[in-house]
Formats: structure tokens, C-alpha cells, sequence
């Protein structure tokens, strides 16, 4: 891997960055230059560039003036934050102003996009999963429920109807419209704001959105082919990229209560489940709660007991009395059935569309995937909270780079942080192409007597001085 420490040495013809402000900060350039040579080379680049220096319009004007000599060529980025995506938006805006001609989408989450939930408060109380279910049974007819904004966005399940193309080309013609912006005019058409930003996506030369859009295959299938992004022609850029290893972690975990098995049993039997699925969910609940009493006896509380995934689910289907797993397999998917059944119901009563059913089937269904081959990439575990006797059993990911070698598969990544500081370590963590990757860390900017270094002197991590109240 090739490494540069600031001082960033120019080729004889230097490119026309272009940029919308009046000069350069300190270092800007050398952050535009490389990401510049990124682009134009295919690499993947690490750019560690203290807070404060411009990575974001660096980054737009290399990929402007690398699209000159790269026909075709379209950004995503990909950020962690709302915040940082509008800047982006602000910045292409800039940017056109000064007479470079990009445009741009910005996603936001479908939960703040969604028009229903601006007329249904209980949408709102929904958790992000629950959400997207709910939308999904909505967009498929579950239960007889459906979308009056989705259906009148999009026909036949993929072609756009004629009055979101006619939003859509309008706000094109902006350059770059802020989440709200395309929000405040999908309200006055009576449309769905997430899919009519996916048909700007597909006009854009800039589209934005979080770190999922990459990782997550389901997402990156159903957004990016609509955007028309394809990874080999895309170049990309994440944003805050030292968060990476463990974003891509925790998006590829998962952990379900005994609370949340509890009122599964619950929610089953006030909704007349089968008594058979049922069994299954009580099984299932039973199963945990001596898993967390063996982990609490053998490695205390707060503390994982690896579990085989396998044997679990041959317990648990033993005491529902079933035949082996296949059958238990079928239930876990009529458990996802009856929870989309479970959400109408709730709805019906003036109460948020959330089904404990439907999360502990999904809970099953990421296990039982686990079991039958994730062994290597995946652990199981079962463990107890400090706080009471509530158990959980859970999926730990334990190799970020199984999903995040996706980096590679783009034309080329540029990956920038304040504090990318051991470059290696995150080439290996994330799988990155080691044949490709480049690597350059600036120096701090600003006067180093403005800088304020403040001590709070009340605090330590002193270990006799730990606390349930530290943590």
C-alpha cells in the first residue's frame, strides 16, 4: 500500500479542480488532488484529513474534474449522518452556482419520507425494522392494507406513473434538492417522497445516502438498480470512514430479548395464533431463559456464552413438538405471516402496526441461517443484563470484511475520516484491495495555539472507581 504524509507531490499537468469558493484552505488542495488521482486510477483511497479541512468539496470537485476524463462516471456517497449528507447537497448547489454541472439526490430513511406517517403519529413510535416491514406488507398488499401514495407512485411493483415522473423532472431541473424540499412537494402531489427520490437518483450524477446503500445486498439491489448505479461505473465515497468496522459489525448483529419473546407468547394468544406456533414462541422463550441462567452461572452477567446454533434449534423444536427442522422452518415462516396479520389487527385498534410475532421470526430466521452455514463468519450467544434476570440471545458478526469488500466492486473508493490514522488496519478489517489501495494523511490545519484542550479532572477510568452508573 502506498502512503503519503501531506506535501502531496503535483504531476506536470495539474488538473482544473474546479471549486466555488474565493481560495483553498490549508491542505484542501492536496485532499482534492488525491482524491482526484483516486478516481482517475480506480483506486482505493484512505484519506485521513483533520475536521475542518473541506474533505466533502474536495471530494466533489476531484470526482467533477475526474468526470471530464472519465465519461460516464456517477458518485455515491455514503455517509453515516442526515448531517453530513446535506452538506453534500449544500455543496453541490455550490458548485453548480459556479457553473459546474452536476446533479444531485439525497436520501433520507423511508420513515422520514414516508407521507403516512406524517398523517399517522403511531408510525412514527414504530423502530426502524418494524417500519420497514410494515412498508413492505403495505407495498404487497398484506392483509388488505396498501399505500394510496405508493400506488399512486408506481405501477405493476417497479414502472413509475406519470404524475411522479412529471414531480420528479421538475425537481431535477433544481440540481439538487434537500430531502425536505422534495418532502414539502411530494406532500402537495399526493406521492411517495422515498420513491420519487429514487427516480431522481437515476438522473443524478451525485446520489447520497448511508453506509446501507452499499452494504446491505437487499438495499443495494433495490436502490442502486433503480439509480441505475452499477458498482463497475460508480465511483464512491465514504464519509467518516474510522466508524466503518464497527458500523458494518453492528448492521450484521442482532440480539433479541426474553421481554420481547414474552410478549410474543402474549401478542400470539390474544390474536388466536395456531396453538402449534404458539408452542414455538413458548419454546422459544423457555430455550433462552436457561441458555441466560447457564451463561449467568458459567461467565456472570453482561458476559456472551457462546451457544451452537444448531443444538438450540434442535431443542427448541423438540419442545414444540415437532418432527426436526424442516418443520420448524415452516413454522418460523407462518410466524412471519401471522405477524403481518398481527400489524393489520393492531392498526385496526388505533395502536402502532409493531408485531413481537414477526421479530422473533425474523430473530429465527437470521439463526437458522447462522446454523446452516455462517459458522465461521457468525456467534451465537445467550447472556443475562446486569440489571434483572432478563436474558437475551443474540448473532454476533465477526468478520466486517465478508460484507464491506463490496468497496472494492466500485470503479473507485475513496474512503475519508479525521482519524484514519493506522491505514493498514482498516485495509485488513474491511477486506479492501490491498494492490489498490492509497493512502494519505494530512497534517493539522489550524494554529496549534487556537487549539483548546480541556481536562476534566472529576473523571477516571480508574477500575476501583467502575460503577453501574460510569457505564
Amino acid at each position: 500500500m502506498s502512503r503519503r504524509r501531506g506535501g502531496l507531490k503535483l504531476a506536470e499537468a495539474e488538473p482544473l479542480l474546479p471549486f466555488p469558493y474565493p481560495s483553498f484552505r490549508p491542505h484542501q488542495r492536496e485532499a482534492a488532488l488525491f482524491a482526484y488521482e483516486v478516481f482517475k486510477e480506480g483506486l482505493v483511497g484512505l484519506l485521513s484529513a483533520p475536521c475542518g479541512i473541506g474533505k466533502s468539496i474536495a471530494a466533489l470537485s476531484a470526482f467533477a474534474a475526474a468526470s471530464r476524463e472519465v465519461g460516464g462516471a456517477r458518485l455515491l456517497v455514503l455517509t453515516r449522518t442526515k448531517s453530513q449528507a446535506e452538506i453534500y447537497a449544500k455543496e453541490v448547489k455550490r458548485l453548480r452556482g459556479a457553473g459546474v454541472e452536476l446533479s444531485a439526490a439525497i436520501f433520507k430513511s423511508k420513515q422520514e419520507l414516508c407521507l403516512k406517517a406524517r398523517l399517522d403519529e403511531r408510525l412514527k413510535e414504530l423502530s426502524y425494522q418494524d417500519f420497514l416491514r410494515f412498508c413492505a406488507g403495505l407495498k404487497k398488499g398484506l392483509a388488505g392494507r396498501r399505500c394510496e401514495f405508493y400506488e399512486a407512485s408506481v405501477r405493476e411493483g417497479w414502472r413509475p406513473t406519470a404524475r411522479a415522473l412529471r414531480l420528479a423532472g421538475r425537481l431535477a431541473r433544481r440540481g439538487a434538492s434537500m430531502p425536505e424540499e422534495v418532502y414539502e412537494a411530494c406532500v402537495e402531489a399526493g406521492l411517495c417522497a422515498y420513491e420519487v427520490t429514487k427516480l431522481l437518483a437515476s438522473g443524478a450524477t451525485v446520489v447520497v445516502g448511508s453506509y446501507n446503500y452499499a452494504l446491505l445486498p437487499s438495499v443495494r439491489a433495490s436502490v442502486l438498480s433503480r439509480a441505475k448505479l452499477k458498482p463497475a461505473s460508480t465511483f464512491a465515497v465514504f464519509d467518516e470512514a474510522h466508524s466503518l468496522p464497527r458500523y458494518v459489525v453492528d448492521l450484521f448483529s442482532d440480539e433479541l430479548s426474553t421481554r420481547s419473546m414474552q410478549r410474543a407468547v402474549e401478542e400470539a394468544e390474544r390474536f388466536n395464533l395456531a396453538p402449534g406456533l404458539v408452542e414455538v414462541l413458548r419454546g422459544l422463550l423457555s430455550v433462552a431463559v436457561e441458555r441466560g441462567a447457564e451463561a449467568k452461572g458459567e461467565v456472570g452477567v453482561d458476559e456472551p456464552l457462546l451457544v451452537e446454533p444448531m443444538e438450540l434449534l434442535k431443542g427448541l423444536a423438540e419442545r414444540a413438538e415437532l418432527s426436526g427442522l424442516d418443520e420448524l422452518a415452516e413454522a418460523v415462516d407462518e410466524l412471519e405471516a401471522e405477524g403481518e396479520r398481527v400489524r393489520a389487527l393492531k392498526e385496526a385498534e388505533g395502536k402502532p402496526p409493531s408485531s413481537y410475532v414477526a421479530r422473533c421470526a425474523a430473530f429465527l430466521q437470521s439463526w437458522m441461517a447462522v446454523a446452516s452455514g455462517g459458522g465461521e463468519i457468525y456467534a451465537c450467544y445467550a447472556k443475562v443484563e446486569r440489571e434483572g434476570e432478563v436474558a437475551r440471545l443474540g448473532i454476533k458478526c465477526l468478520d466486517a470484511a465478508v460484507h464491506s469488500r463490496v468497496i472494492n466492486a466500485f470503479r473507485a473508493s475513496l474512503l475519508m475520516s479525521g482519524t484514519l490514522w493506522a491505514p493498514g488496519y482498516y485495509v485488513d478489517v474491511l477486506g479492501l484491495d490491498r494492490s489498490r489501495a492509497r493512502y494519505l494523511a494530512l497534517p493539522y490545519p489550524f494554529p496549534r495555539r487556537n487549539r483548546a484542550i480541556l481536562v476534566d479532572l472529576a473523571s477516571t477510568s480508574k477500575y476501583e472507581r467502575r460503577s453501574p452508573a460510569l457505564w
